[in-house]
């Protein structure tokens, strides 16, 4: 191949890429501005770069997956469920390594939570969502969120009878000192305040003291 084809090829690669980059980085600036989740998900993601951007947006999408989870018939919220697992899993895969990933972390475990109570292999999720809830421990402004799923698990394996009765009302103390106080992130306040409603129902229906 002489000299001149190799130019011209890797000129089109790159006029290629660079078309493409702005076009991800659109679509990135039309999904932010867009308040309406059913808007969003109607635009599939299919980029496959590393990149802040092809990862922002498979965030994005997943949100809005996640936003419809609950708003929807049946058949609609198990895609929903099932869109925002693989978005999230997806912008982990094409964040950069040096890439905030505590949204896409977070958004992953809620969706895996979710995807836990709503389906048969139960146990399989509350193995994922014990590793996540690792994960946003180990990421910075993450913490919160790990104990809080964390938490959320040792309830659910309680509430299914996976902890035997007789260790029930010793996990659901345990569970209840380690959940986080003083400030956490606003969207973590309600949710922080029904789990302990939940923790202290449980305890009072095994009459834990």
């Amino acid at each position: 191949m002489k000299l001149r084809e190799v130019v011209l090829i890797t000129s089109a690669v790159l006029l290629m890429s660079c078309q493409q980059a702005h076009k991800e980085a659109q679509q990135l600036d039309v999904a932010e501005r867009t308040k309406d989740p059913r808007v969003v998900v109607q635009k599939a993601v299919t980029c496959t770069d590393v990149s802040e951007v092809c990862g922002r947006l498979y965030e994005e999408h997943g949100g809005a997956c996640l936003a419809l989870t609950e708003s929807a018939d049946f058949a609609s919220r198990a895609a929903m469920r099932s869109c925002a697992e693989s978005d999230f899993q997806n912008a982990l895969a094409h964040l950069p390594p040096a890439a905030d990933k505590l949204v896409a972390t977070r958004g992953l475990a809620e969706a895996v939570l979710i995807s836990r109570d709503n389906t048969s292999n139960r146990a399989a999720a509350v193995t994922e969502l014990d590793a996540l809830a690792l994960q946003l421990r180990g990421l910075p402004g993450g913490a919160p969120y790990g104990a809080y799923y964390a938490a959320s698990n040792d309830l659910n394996r309680v509430l299914t009878g996976t902890v035997p009765a007789n260790q029930a009302c010793a996990t659901l103390k345990e569970t209840q000192g380690q959940l986080p106080t003083g400030n956490v992130p606003k969207d973590l306040n309600t949710r922080l305040a029904d789990l302990r409603t939940n923790l202290v129902v449980a305890m009072k229906n095994r009459s834990c003291v």
